[in-house]
């Protein structure tokens, strides 16, 4: 996946606060322009998922 591809599935999300923290991380994946590996980024928002889904309900 390259760079670009990144973005643009990085542009899908909505304008907000959350969604640049998750594309700063997801562009911290790879080094400089190289591609990104889909499986990583897949497995790093399946984590993700499960820490949300972990802590949400343990919110008040």
């Amino acid at each position: 996946m390259t760079t670009d591809a990144l973005d643009t599935l990085l542009s899908a999300l909505p304008d907000s606060h959350a969604g640049d923290a998750l594309a700063f991380y997801l562009h911290g994946l790879h080094p400089g322009d190289d591609p990104v590996d889909p499986a990583l980024v897949r497995a790093w928002l399946t984590d993700l998922r499960l820490q949300i889904d972990t802590l949400l309900p343990r919110l008040p």
